[in-house]
């Protein structure tokens, strides 16, 4: 199953339909999977750098599954230690600077992970590891935690007592009971 915030490089030898973007691929670059959508394609998106301290653009486009020649999880954010039991990733500005070597973002920019679990029942570890890591870090931390065959909950919806809680998923997005998840 493909998960949301996956990398997906693409086959060369068709067009995505702009030429920006087939350039981007045709630079071995990196495309971050959105959603599924109807007839088996990917709503994929990308990042070009920012000029003059702008914030980031960001493209969309759609491929199909049989176009895909790589698809992997984002990179290992290097302040999560390995030993953890789970293991954060790092997306946003930040993962797109590393992945191109270009400028993404500002110093001051938050910090966006998805840690992968493989099951609820070690979210709490996770959601007290987050805490830790935003209580020590000088930029704000935004993460997802991600369950496969699930989705992604948002950390601090997952930290609160609501009964219900956001899920989203590379198919849709809904309300689930929390008890439903442990």
């Amino acid at each position: 199953m493909i998960r949301r915030h996956s990398l997906v490089w693409l086959q060369s030898g068709f067009s995505l339909g702009f030429p920006d973007a087939d350039a981007w691929r045709d630079g071995s670059n990196a495309f971050i999977v959105c959603r599924t959508r109807p007839g088996e394609s990917l709503s994929l998106g990308y990042c070009v750098p920012a000029t003059d301290g702008a914030k980031p653009p960001r493209h969309a486009v759609a491929a199909s599954a049989a176009q895909i020649a790589k698809i992997t999880r984002p990179p290992v954010w290097e302040q999560a230690v390995e030993t953890l039991g789970f293991t954060v990733r790092l997306i946003g500005s930040r993962m797109w600077a590393r992945l191109t070597g270009n400028p993404y973002g500002r110093p001051d920019s938050d910090v966006d992970l998805v840690v992968d679990l493989d099951s609820p029942t070690a979210a709490d570890a996770a959601v007290e590891f987050l805490t830790r890591a935003a209580a020590e870090s000088p930029v704000a931390i935004d993460a997802e935690l991600s369950f496969p065959d699930i989705g992604e909950i948002h950390w601090k919806e997952w930290q609160s007592t609501s009964p219900q809680l956001l899920v989203k998923s590379v198919e849709t997005a809904r309300l689930v009971a929390r008890a439903d998840l442990q």
